[in-house]
């Protein structure tokens, strides 16, 4: 077995399993030696003795130990090659009923992909072909459409409309076909049908205003209209103008306690709650006026009222000894 990596091929075995894979084989390699007329029997070119020996131990070197032991008495290669042939030429004989019998109930349902059909009428044609029996192409085609999936009626009848001439030409269509059958499955499975494709993981549709304006198609600014096109409000709204001015929530560490809204804080321009001082726009009488009432008090003046309290003097912790009258 140490020698097996350096045969060309698989040795012929004792029991003759492999021998119509190992006559082809041997075939081959005598014709591609120029070796091929020393086993043929009905030749008109000469074969040297030079020949003769080198056919002679390539055929050697490619049987068993044992068979090389039986016939070691034979020393012309025609005579070995006859003699092998009279021993397991019946393989013929036994393999013919078999790949009979896998071409009467081969059936294209029966197989998962095409591949695996195609292969397994391959393997048969070429079995019945060494066997003396030939399987022409009008055979091919007939027993695939014969033997399509019931379901299928309508596909292998416009199979045969097509008047396909090899089973080449029908297995590419098949094989396209199941191609394309799998990435249709692959594509509805992916998500149920009318649902929306899934999002990226960091897409964001909130852009910063100045990135959209890069982003425009060409290279353009892009138009904008609604709020813009109305134009900003008397006098400008800084907050429009410049959004990072725009007030921020305050961020709360305690989860417990509720978060203020923007009406806690008061303006501290004109004391109105529903804005803040930066982005004040009230009138200035109205600040006037504010500023007015505030600046009656001081701003740290607090104004407490002195209780009443009672004067007392010393006869009032005093006891009274006057004896009382009957």
């Amino acid at each position: 077995m140490s020698n097996l990596n350096k045969l060309d091929f698989t040795a012929l075995e004792v029991s003759g399993r492999n021998y119509l894979k190992w006559v082809q084989d041997v075939k081959l390699h005598l014709t591609a030696k120029n070796l091929r007329p020393a086993i043929e029997e009905a030749t008109d070119k000469p074969v040297g003795e030079a020949e003769k020996a080198t056919a002679m131990i390539f055929i050697r070197r490619h049987i068993h130990d044992a068979l090389q032991t039986e016939y070691l008495a034979e020393e012309d290669p025609r005579a070995l090659w006859a003699a092998l042939a009279d021993r397991f030429d019946h393989q013929k004989d036994i393999f013919l009923p078999e790949a009979r019998h896998d071409w009467q109930h081969l059936r294209f349902q029966d197989f998962k992909s095409v591949n695996e059909y195609n292969s397994e009428v391959c393997r048969i044609r070429s079995l019945l072909k060494f066997c003396n029996e030939t399987l022409t192409e009008e055979d091919l085609l007939e027993k695939t459409y014969s033997t399509f999936s019931a379901s299928n009626i309508v596909l292998q009848q416009q199979y045969r409309a097509q008047k396909f001439t090899k089973f080449s030409d029908l297995i590419s269509v098949l094989l396209l076909a199941e191609k394309q059958n799998q990435l249709l499955m692959k594509n509805h499975q992916a998500r149920p049908t009318g649902a929306t494709a899934v999002p990226e993981a960091h897409y964001s549709t909130n852009q910063h205003p100045k990135r959209q304006k890069r982003r425009g198609k060409g290279g353009q600014k892009p138009s904008h209209q609604g709020q813009q096109s109305q134009g900003p409000s008397k006098g400008g709204n800084k907050a429009q103008k410049h959004p990072n001015l725009a007030p921020k929530a305050p961020n709360f560490k305690n989860k417990g306690k509720a978060p203020a809204t923007m009406n806690d804080d008061m303006c501290y321009r004109c004391g109105s709650k529903d804005h803040w001082s930066r982005i004040c726009r009230a009138p200035k009488k109205v600040v006037d006026a504010y500023h007015s009432r505030r600046t009656k008090f001081e701003s740290n003046f607090l104004q407490v009222d002195e209780p009443e309290t009672t004067k007392m003097e010393v006869s009032d912790f005093q006891e009274d000894t006057t004896p009382m009258e009957d």
